[in-house]
Protein backbone atom coordinates (compact mmCIF):
# COMPACT_ATOMS: atom_id res chain seq x y z
CA UNK A 1 0.00 0.00 0.00
CA UNK A 2 0.83 3.42 -0.40
CA UNK A 3 3.17 5.32 2.02
CA UNK A 4 1.04 7.32 4.52
CA UNK A 5 3.12 10.72 4.19
CA UNK A 6 2.53 10.78 0.63
CA UNK A 7 -0.99 9.45 1.13
CA UNK A 8 -4.58 10.74 1.60
CA UNK A 9 -7.31 8.63 2.54
CA UNK A 10 -10.42 9.84 0.68
CA UNK A 11 -14.19 8.53 0.33
CA UNK A 12 -15.64 11.27 -1.35
CA UNK A 13 -17.64 11.86 -4.47
CA UNK A 14 -14.88 12.65 -6.32
CA UNK A 15 -11.16 12.18 -6.43
CA UNK A 16 -9.44 14.96 -8.27
CA UNK A 17 -5.89 14.91 -9.29
CA UNK A 18 -4.29 18.66 -11.01
CA UNK A 19 -1.02 20.13 -11.77
CA UNK A 20 -0.66 23.34 -14.12
CA UNK A 21 -3.81 23.55 -15.96
CA UNK A 22 -4.21 19.86 -16.09
CA UNK A 23 -6.12 17.70 -14.15
CA UNK A 24 -8.71 14.06 -14.20
CA UNK A 25 -11.62 13.57 -11.67
CA UNK A 26 -12.36 10.12 -10.47
CA UNK A 27 -15.96 9.77 -9.76
CA UNK A 28 -17.06 7.66 -6.92
CA UNK A 29 -21.30 7.94 -6.33
CA UNK A 30 -20.71 5.14 -3.60
CA UNK A 31 -18.00 7.24 -1.58
CA UNK A 32 -15.63 4.41 -2.03
CA UNK A 33 -12.49 4.43 -0.36
CA UNK A 34 -9.83 5.55 -2.13
CA UNK A 35 -5.87 6.58 -1.86
CA UNK A 36 -4.60 9.44 -3.86
CA UNK A 37 -0.75 9.02 -3.59
CA UNK A 38 1.33 11.87 -4.85
CA UNK A 39 4.14 9.78 -6.61
CA UNK A 40 6.78 11.95 -8.36
CA UNK A 41 8.93 14.26 -5.43
CA UNK A 42 6.82 11.70 -2.46
CA UNK A 43 6.96 8.17 -2.75
CA UNK A 44 9.65 7.94 -5.41
CA UNK A 45 12.31 10.62 -5.15
CA UNK A 46 15.14 11.53 -6.88
CA UNK A 47 14.08 9.23 -9.81
CA UNK A 48 11.50 9.21 -12.89
CA UNK A 49 7.77 8.08 -11.44
CA UNK A 50 4.68 9.71 -12.67
CA UNK A 51 2.55 12.28 -10.94
CA UNK A 52 -0.28 10.40 -9.35
CA UNK A 53 -1.39 7.07 -7.88
CA UNK A 54 -4.98 6.39 -7.28
CA UNK A 55 -5.96 3.44 -5.82
CA UNK A 56 -9.59 2.11 -5.02
CA UNK A 57 -10.52 -0.41 -2.18
CA UNK A 58 -6.77 -1.82 -2.55
CA UNK A 59 -7.71 -3.47 -5.49
CA UNK A 60 -7.89 -1.29 -8.78
CA UNK A 61 -4.97 1.57 -9.66
CA UNK A 62 -4.39 3.91 -11.95
CA UNK A 63 -0.92 5.98 -12.52
CA UNK A 64 -1.72 9.23 -13.70
CA UNK A 65 0.57 11.83 -15.20
CA UNK A 66 -0.26 15.08 -16.13
CA UNK A 67 1.77 16.37 -18.94
CA UNK A 68 1.95 19.47 -20.71
CA UNK A 69 3.30 18.09 -24.55
CA UNK A 70 5.66 15.66 -23.76
CA UNK A 71 4.02 12.76 -24.47
CA UNK A 72 7.10 10.59 -24.97
CA UNK A 73 8.63 11.42 -21.20
CA UNK A 74 4.82 10.87 -20.11
CA UNK A 75 5.44 7.61 -21.08
CA UNK A 76 8.51 6.62 -19.33
CA UNK A 77 7.51 7.89 -15.97
CA UNK A 78 4.24 5.35 -16.42
CA UNK A 79 6.97 2.71 -16.99
CA UNK A 80 8.94 3.18 -14.34
CA UNK A 81 6.20 3.79 -11.41
CA UNK A 82 4.68 0.24 -12.72
CA UNK A 83 8.48 -1.15 -12.49
CA UNK A 84 8.65 0.74 -8.77
CA UNK A 85 5.24 -1.12 -8.01
CA UNK A 86 6.45 -4.27 -8.91
CA UNK A 87 9.38 -3.92 -7.15
CA UNK A 88 8.25 -3.07 -4.22
CA UNK A 89 5.13 -5.63 -4.26
CA UNK A 90 2.68 -2.79 -4.65
CA UNK A 91 1.04 -3.91 -7.47
CA UNK A 92 -3.00 -4.55 -7.45
CA UNK A 93 -5.49 -6.57 -8.60
CA UNK A 94 -6.28 -4.33 -11.59
CA UNK A 95 -4.01 -1.99 -13.18
CA UNK A 96 -4.11 0.95 -15.72
CA UNK A 97 -2.47 4.50 -16.88
CA UNK A 98 -3.97 7.29 -17.76
CA UNK A 99 -2.02 10.57 -19.15
CA UNK A 100 -3.40 14.03 -19.78
CA UNK A 101 -1.78 16.34 -21.88
CA UNK A 102 -2.44 19.50 -23.88
CA UNK A 103 -2.05 17.50 -27.35
CA UNK A 104 -0.66 14.34 -28.22
CA UNK A 105 1.74 14.46 -30.94
CA UNK A 106 0.69 12.53 -34.16
CA UNK A 107 4.27 12.09 -35.74
CA UNK A 108 4.96 8.16 -36.16
CA UNK A 109 8.10 7.75 -33.91
CA UNK A 110 5.35 9.06 -30.79
CA UNK A 111 2.86 6.54 -32.20
CA UNK A 112 5.23 3.67 -32.55
CA UNK A 113 6.51 4.36 -29.09
CA UNK A 114 3.26 4.80 -28.05
CA UNK A 115 1.91 1.32 -29.45
CA UNK A 116 5.07 -0.11 -27.76
CA UNK A 117 4.56 1.21 -24.72
CA UNK A 118 0.71 -0.21 -24.49
CA UNK A 119 1.71 -3.88 -25.66
CA UNK A 120 4.31 -3.56 -22.85
CA UNK A 121 2.05 -2.89 -20.24
CA UNK A 122 -1.06 -4.83 -20.93
CA UNK A 123 1.22 -7.76 -21.75
CA UNK A 124 3.28 -7.38 -17.81
CA UNK A 125 0.83 -6.06 -16.65
CA UNK A 126 -2.68 -6.42 -17.92
CA UNK A 127 -2.86 -2.86 -17.33
CA UNK A 128 -4.46 -0.74 -20.40
CA UNK A 129 -2.82 2.78 -21.12
CA UNK A 130 -4.71 5.25 -22.05
CA UNK A 131 -3.59 9.42 -23.48
CA UNK A 132 -6.22 11.76 -23.79
CA UNK A 133 -5.55 15.69 -24.39
CA UNK A 134 -8.22 17.96 -22.13
CA UNK A 135 -9.91 17.79 -18.52
CA UNK A 136 -12.30 14.84 -17.64
CA UNK A 137 -14.41 13.23 -15.18
CA UNK A 138 -13.76 9.29 -15.06
CA UNK A 139 -15.26 6.29 -14.16
CA UNK A 140 -12.85 3.83 -12.60
CA UNK A 141 -13.70 0.50 -14.14
CA UNK A 142 -13.71 2.64 -17.90
CA UNK A 143 -10.33 3.33 -17.04
CA UNK A 144 -9.22 0.44 -16.20
CA UNK A 145 -10.55 -1.63 -18.96
CA UNK A 146 -8.55 -1.97 -22.41
CA UNK A 147 -12.08 -0.18 -24.49
CA UNK A 148 -11.14 3.08 -23.19
CA UNK A 149 -11.12 5.36 -20.29
CA UNK A 150 -14.73 7.23 -21.36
Amino acid sequence: MPEKLCSEYLKVSKIKVSERGKQAVFLNPEKDQFVRTQVDGCLVEQATACDWWITRKGEDSVLVELKGCDVSKALDQIVATFEYLRASGSLTKRMAALVVCRNPPCHPVFTSKLQRTRNRLSNEFRAPLHVVSGNYEYIMDCVLSHKGPF
